[in-house]
């Protein structure tokens, strides 16, 4: 029996030699996954130029500004688990916001695309700039504010503030009583039978099947204390 194993093993390692040729550079999977990068980056560099030249002729397009700062933000996620362009991204948006400092449309989004301390410097900035200006920051837009402090306060566990800010963007904005960040700070805040109403109003709304699981899962009080 051992020596027929020995045969076998001897025999598949001669065909496996047998049968392993040198690859032309054209079809090697590793050659080409590594161009496919390069190809790639050479893309991205070419669409900043073109970013950056329509900007030289239109620098007051804010709308296209913050459209590059979504691009740099999001050109690389399918192929890194962090965005690659970090810097390039934060400092787009420092020389947007330098440009148009009290743009609600720039501030939200750079909050929404920001984590961690750059979230919470972000919300400041976006709310000393509310406060100065209160006739650009339209009702909707502060709501839009209150939404992103709840949001951040939930994520860093400060439950009552979380609820506190979200009220108040409710207060400006009914529809954020339909969202499934409002039912989860509902049910951290023990009240699981408005967490489950807050599920249920926005259940008719238009989600894809993933956010739809979370929101059933989160209308079950059975449920509810898990929720994270």
């Amino acid at each position: 029996m051992k020596k027929y194993l020995i045969l076998v093993f001897l025999f598949s390692t001669f065909v496996s030699k047998s049968f392993t040729l040198e690859i032309p550079s054209e079809y090697d999977h590793k050659i080409l996954i590594k161009r496919l990068a390069n190809s790639k980056n050479d893309g991205f560099r070419k669409s900043i130029i073109n970013y950056d030249n329509y900007l030289k002729r239109y620098p007051s397009d804010i709308s296209m500004h913050i459209e590059k700062c979504k691009f740099i933000d999001n050109a690389m996620l399918d192929d890194y688990d962090w965005n690659p362009n970090q810097d390039e991204f934060d400092s787009c948006f420092n020389e947007l916001l330098l440009k148009f400092p009290n743009s609600p449309i720039a501030h939200l989004y750079y909050i929404s695309a920001s984590w961690g301390q750059n979230k919470l410097d972000a919300l400041n900035k976006a709310e000393n700039s509310s406060a100065s200006h209160p006739n650009i920051w339209t009702d909707n837009s502060k709501s839009k504010l209150f939404y992103q402090w709840s949001d951040y306060y939930f994520y860093n566990d400060e439950y009552q503030s979380a609820l506190s800010s979200i009220n108040l963007a409710i207060s400006l904005n009914d529809s954020f009583s339909r969202t499934f960040l409002y039912a989860k700070i509902l049910a951290k805040s023990n009240k699981p039978q408005k967490a489950k109403n807050a599920v249920l109003q926005s259940i008719n709304d238009s989600l894809d099947l993933w956010e739809l699981n979370q929101r059933a899962t989160v209308g079950f009080p059975c449920l509810v204390p898990f929720i994270n």
